[in-house]
């Protein structure tokens, strides 16, 4: 694990950058300084108009350890300096339970007697989120920059056509593709990772699956094999540098299907 970690982390793809840490809170709180304002000027008007009184109470234990859950990204970042060169923000999502009870607390701390207005503040965070949910629903697209769900389903939608042309092995070259479509195929014994002729030029995603390996079922295929089942496969997504070292291997390629979803036949 040790010696894993050394090359993880040289090669990582989101390093820890200021400007990165900036943005976790952004991430993790979509459009919270907006809601903020949307329920302190409720709190506010409420006040003003109601006779429901204010609680002083002073904050406990509990409300204090959740607060401090603020801190996780913070230090997720001094370790990512230190040691991991792994800065992402969707790594410190246990942050928040601990900062939803603390708000929770808040609330009920200095609010328990105005009812209107802790109603308020959970209908105007609750219509938020519910909104936001249905948006994602509605357009998939929008929570996926990377298109990389879409090529997922694209991919499933040619495993059965795929198979009718008499090819039922999908070969990737990229580990993060083929994870995915293993995983949702009818088929996963079928979907392998093509390992490059020179293991030690394996890049950062394939050396992660690679090691992953022994933990999790996944296929691996090395030029052998798929000179083996040339005439069964269907090479999704090659590398240039992959289809090169195909080219001189004596292998011949097919473009079945173009890019941006490009699918190979060998010969």
């Amino acid at each position: 694990m040790l010696s894993y970690s050394h090359q993880f982390s040289a090669a990582f793809w989101a390093a820890p950058t200021f400007d990165a840490f900036r943005a976790t809170f952004s991430e993790l709180f979509p459009d919270g300084l907006f809601l903020l304002v949307l329920v302190m000027v409720w709190i506010t008007v409420a006040a003003l108009t109601s006779n429901e009184s204010i609680g002083l109470d002073r904050r406990q234990a509990g409300e204090s350890v959740g607060w401090l859950f603020l801190c996780i990204p913070l230090a997720g970042f001094v370790l990512a300096k230190w040691k991991t060169n792994a800065f992402v923000d969707r790594y410190f999502i246990s942050a928040l339970p601990g900062i939803a009870v603390a708000f929770a607390c808040w609330l009920w701390r200095r609010l328990r007697h105005a009812h209107r207005v802790s109603l308020g503040v959970f209908l105007i965070l609750a219509s938020w989120g519910v909104a936001t949910q249905l948006k994602a629903t509605l357009h998939p697209d929008s929570v996926d920059p990377n298109r990389q769900k879409t090529k997922t389903r694209h991919y499933l939608g040619l495993e059965a056509p795929l198979r009718d042309e008499g090819k039922p092995f999908l070969v990737f070259t990229s580990s993060i593709l083929h994870v995915q479509v293993a995983h949702y195929s009818r088929h996963p014994d079928d979907c392998a990772l093509l390992l490059p002729s020179d293991l030690t030029h394996v890049n950062i995603q394939n050396l992660m699956e690679f090691k992953l390996a022994p933990y999790y079922p996944l296929e691996f295929w090395t030029f052998a094999d798929l000179k083996m089942h040339a005439s069964e496969v269907a090479l999704i997504e090659p590398r240039p540098d992959i289809l090169d070292e195909l080219r001189q291997a004596g292998f011949k390629i097919t473009v079945r299907f173009p890019k941006p979803m490009e699918v190979v036949y060998l010969q």
